[in-house]
Formats: structure tokens, sequence, C-alpha cells
């Protein structure tokens, strides 16, 4: 019986790992999105664990960038698109000490109630806090679907 329940669980789980190009950065001090390019279709839960991974840099020393998380659906969006979809998690601030230091980032949100056979799109909102140019670089997405 343990083992028939342990076999449900891990047959529902579903992974999906992507490492997309280093978008270019912006130099606006709204978020714009970062355009990604990662898609996931939720194909049997429709909850989802989204990790994303990286590095967040200003070329301009003791500025930064703000980093949130975003999806939706329909056409994903393009580098430097404006903010759109939902935004979701906490909003990562980092200050680079030197120009073009970067600061190590994890965002990670669950997501529940999505639809089973829709695809999604997941980015990244990223903005330079009061000048320069911020940028996210060398990224990891992980999706769970569980």
């Amino acid at each position: 019986m343990k083992e028939d329940i342990i076999n449900a669980i891990l047959n529902n789980i579903k992974v999906q790992v992507s490492s997309p190009s280093n978008p270019s950065g912006t130099t606006s001090t709204s978020a714009v999105q970062m355009g990604l390019g990662v898609t996931y279709t939720p194909a049997t839960t429709g909850r989802l664990l989204v990790i994303v991974v990286g590095e967040a840099s200003n070329n301009t020393a003791g500025d930064g960038a703000t980093v949130k998380l975003s999806y939706g659906t329909g056409t994903a969006p393009s580098n430097g698109a404006a903010a759109t979809g939902t935004a979701v998690g906490s909003l990562l601030s980092v200050t680079s000490n030197a120009a073009n230091q970067t600061v190590p980032f994890t965002l990670g949100y669950i997501l529940t109630g999505l639809t089973i056979g829709t695809s999604y799109w997941f980015d990244l909102q990223v903005a330079a806090v009061t000048g320069g140019t911020a940028s996210v670089s060398n990224l990891t997405v992980l999706i769970i679907e569980f």
C-alpha cells in the first residue's frame, strides 16, 4: 500500500530544467521583461514549484538591480517589453559595490490552480535601481510539477 502511494506521487512529478541565454540588460528604472523564452505546460496537477537561480549586476558601481518572477499565458514577452503577466514572490534588490559585480540570487514560488494542457511562459522582470544597466546572467530555471 505504501509503495503504491509513493509510486503514484512519483508518477505525478514532472521536472523541466532550462538554461536560457543571458538576456540584454536594461537601463530602465521601471521593470521590464527579460524575454527568457521559458515555457511549461502542466500535464498532471496544475501545481508548480518554479525556481530561478542566477546572478544580477549593474555596470555602475554603487547602483543595483531589482528582479522579480512573472508568468502568464499567450505570447511570451520579448526582452525589454513592459512588465506584463502576473508578478509573484518577493522583489529581490541587489546592489553592486563595484561596476559589473555579480550578486547571486534565487527566486522561488509555488503556483497552484494552473490549467492542465495550457502553456505558460516564465520570465523575469528587471529594473535598474537608479541608473546604469541592470542585468541578469547565468540563469537556470527549474520547474517542478507535483
